[in-house]
């Protein structure tokens, strides 16, 4: 059972990828925030730094794209294979209305004849292996039925479901139970993977119990959580306070390297407490922690400085 990287817009840059890598790995691949297609236009500088090589030593990278346009991603599949891929990621799932009223994303999923012509259009022209991540469907699970059999008609080289619908957005539990009466279990030439609530080892184990025939499980939030969750789950040495506090300083110094401004790199390591918090909360990492105080400490410092005080002192 294979462990995956969700892609999260903002969060899993490669900066953040090999961090997670250095100090606690366990992820079997990686994939990286959506690329947007376009017919005649590069990829831009953030973009081809996300698929780089150099920076993506050692690991395994699946680019993801957001598309409605075959011919768009032909083009920019294209340019995503100039850097040395061979396998890229369709994003069926993103709920983002900015995203969704485009026909990308979810959105693609309330047109199922449409979908399927993309998709057709695409398969009959590519020379690039394509996975795709999906809801179940747009406004109602009963939709899945339907979008599972055009699913099946395409040579995917991994279908990758986020039990919920766009209409849930990462709202009310995951609806595993609608997955469970699919023949989603029993896809035969397709590589299957489960995402959705994983959050610690014991939903993990729930859900291969639940989907003994998937091939990986794709986590997101749960390991931005825990950084150290897909190794707990390999019985993998992670470490504890002191790794999480090297980790933590890492992303703050490789930020400070490519971002313009102390302000900009403050930003994005404190947004990344609204989801470390919760291991402090449960008193996982120490007991001794007031997990009220550190993320009113986080949240109001106002420099690096300050920041990288408040991890070391942790």
């Amino acid at each position: 059972m294979k462990i995956e990287l969700a892609p999260m817009e903002g969060i899993t840059s490669y900066i953040y990828r090999n961090a997670l890598a250095k100090y606690y790995g366990g992820i079997d691949t990686y994939f990286s925030p959506f690329i947007s297609t376009h017919k005649d236009k590069e990829l831009n500088f953030k973009e081809k730094n996300e698929i780089r090589s150099e920076n993506n030593e050692g690991m395994i990278l699946v680019p993801q794209v957001l598309t409605a346009n075959a011919d768009e991603f032909l083009y920019t599949s294209g340019k995503i294979k100039a850097f040395g891929h061979d396998h890229v990621n369709i994003n069926f799932g993103c709920p983002s209305g900015t995203v969704t009223t485009k026909g990308k994303g979810s959105g693609a999923l309330t047109d199922s004849e449409k979908l399927e012509k993309l998709l057709d259009n695409i398969f009959s022209q590519t020379d690039i292996k394509v996975s795709i991540k999906t809801r179940l469907g747009y406004s109602d699970e009963s939709e899945w039925e339907n979008l599972l059999k055009i699913y099946e008609k395409f040579p995917l080289e991994e279908l990758i479901v986020h039990a919920r619908i766009r209409e849930d957005f990462y709202k009310g539990g995951a609806r595993t139970d609608a997955l469970k009466k699919s023949d989603f279990c029993n896809m035969q030439n397709i590589k299957t993977s489960y995402n959705g609530d994983v959050f610690t080892v014991a939903d993990y184990q729930r859900i291969i119990n639940d989907f003994p025939y998937l091939d990986a499980v794709m986590i997101g939030r749960g390991i931005i959580a825990r950084p150290w969750l897909a190794a707990m789950i390999k019985g993998e040495p992670f470490g504890g306070i002191d790794t999480f506090k090297s980790f933590n300083l890492e992303l703050v110094e490789k930020y400070n390297e490519i971002m313009p401004g102390e302000k900009n790199t403050l930003f994005k390591v404190k947004e990344l407490w609204v989801y470390m918090i919760k291991p402090f909360e449960e008193g996982e990492l120490s007991k001794s922690i007031n997990a009220g105080k550190l993320l009113k400490s986080i949240r109001k410092c106002g420099s690096l400085k300050e920041y990288s005080t408040i991890i070391k002192t942790i």
